[in-house]
């Protein structure tokens, strides 16, 4: 499931969260996300945007996660509130994460991004409600604070064993949250990528729920996202100008991955089946193939005309193959393919 996030009483006015919210919700999005325990939001608008986010997610049917840190835990009667979940942050006990569990008629959220095996077998044994327990990494506003792929993936594993699903945030770079306006992704390294990228690099981790974490993503954004699907990658490029139709046409194709996976090249399965139906492609002025160019041959290959390539190393110039595209802004999708996966491209 896709989200996005609210942050009542900061930059954003409600009228305007409020059609952020029915834009999310046209376009597929179920989740929204928000959290309660932030220094800098305005106390006098607070209260009355609190209310209107709940009677809004309400009336579209939208689950609303709600974080909050022990801090201003007692500032609120989350027991009446219509919550899908409660996340909790810092400064909770385990004694008091497992009183919690009981008590309210909302799930809680514990951060997946720091309970150990050890906190989590303590909070069993002291009587956890694991039915109502569900888990959400950490988002990192400060740059270089993020966590790496490698922990995320270990921490997914972690609570796919115990029968979780894991949740995670993406940044947006339209109007990154206040105060220090740097996004807010999960991973480090998703800091600066497009939402779209990032979102399908937490799918191949394991993450099965996505959220954009910032206070506003824009049209085009949420757009990309909603046309994503965990089972095939939508990998963004730059085409190059001047495109012969059969090289537009292979563009457009859907695309699986070899089993075979080649160790310099992505090799598209059925682009020289794809052929047989298209005009011969002619050779072009030969270019030197970096990392992530997307090529395929030409006529002048024997037996090879149409095949599509996404190089994963640098690779010399060839007169028998044509560079189409520039598939660099999904290369961290590209690194993780596996065999047998399906693709596509997407013009940036």
């Amino acid at each position: 499931m896709l989200g996005v996030s609210l942050f009542p009483g900061l930059d954003i006015a409600w009228a305007e969260y409020a059609r952020y919210l029915d834009s999310a919700k046209a376009l597929g999005f179920g989740l929204v996300f928000s959290s309660l325990h932030i220094p800098e939001a305005d106390e006098r608008r607070l209260a009355r945007e609190v209310d209107l986010m709940i009677a809004h997610c309400q009336k579209l049917g939208l689950k609303l996660v709600i974080d909050t840190s022990k801090e201003y835990f007692d500032r609120y009667d989350w027991a009446t509130m219509p919550l899908h979940a409660l996340r909790l942050d810092f400064g909770f006990s385990d004694e008091e994460i497992v009183a919690l569990s009981h008590q309210l008629s909302c799930k809680i959220s514990l951060n997946a991004s720091v309970i150990s095996q050890e906190n989590w077998q303590n909070l069993v044994r002291l009587g956890l409600n694991v039915a109502h327990v569900e888990v959400c990494h950490n988002y990192y506003p400060r740059e270089d604070t993020g966590i790496s792929a490698e922990l995320l993936a270990q921490r997914n594993h972690f609570f796919h064993e115990m029968g979780f699903s894991t949740m995670a945030f993406v940044a947006s770079h339209y109007r990154p949250r206040a105060p220090l306006y740097a996004g807010l992704p999960t991973l480090e390294q998703h800091r600066n990528l497009l939402p779209a990228v990032a979102m399908q690099h937490l799918w191949q981790l394991g993450t099965e729920h996505v959220i954009i974490g910032d206070a506003m993503a824009s049209v085009a954004e949420l757009e990309q996202c909603s046309l994503l699907s965990p089972r095939r990658l939508t990998l963004f490029v730059t085409p190059q100008a001047d495109l012969q139709p059969s090289e537009v046409a292979l563009l457009q194709a859907e695309h699986t991955n070899r089993t075979d996976m080649g160790e310099c090249v992505v090799r598209s399965q059925e682009s020289r089946l794809l052929m047989k139906h298209l005009l011969p492609i002619e050779a072009r002025s030969p270019q030197t193939r970096a990392p992530y160019t997307v090529a395929v041959d030409n006529q002048a290959y024997p037996r090879y005309h149409g095949e599509l390539q996404i190089v994963a190393f640098s690779r010399p110039a060839d007169e028998r193959v044509n560079v189409i595209a520039d598939a660099s802004p999904s290369a961290i999708l590209i690194d993780g393919m596996r065999g047998g996966e399906p693709f596509s491209f997407v013009r940036m």
